[in-house]
């Protein structure tokens, strides 16, 4: 089992993808939320992956923020659940 890249595309569950982030770095012995921050964000390409650089730009405490990846893990499930959901009934 490996971490699968998160795109931010229509079909993609980013509850799913969030706990196949935390169950896979748990597995290997990765609990620390930093560390989680840091390899999860390696795995987000395309509309993901623009979406988190242009937030970032907005979020000017990433660096500081003691929480990142739980703080990143919400900000994709609220994003990509709502423009799935949205999208999917247009």
């Amino acid at each position: 089992m490996e971490i699968p890249i998160f795109y931010g595309v229509i079909g993609e569950n980013p509850k799913e993808w969030t706990n196949q982030v935390e169950k896979y770095l748990s597995k290997i012995g990765i609990k620390d939320d930093k560390r989680i921050f840091k390899i999860a964000k390696t795995h987000l390409l395309g509309n993901a992956l623009q979406w988190f650089e242009n937030e970032g730009m907005c979020i000017a405490d990433w660096d500081k923020n003691e929480i990142k990846w739980l703080n990143l893990k919400f900000r994709i499930i609220d994003k990509y659940s709502r423009t799935n959901n949205c999208l999917e009934r247009h």
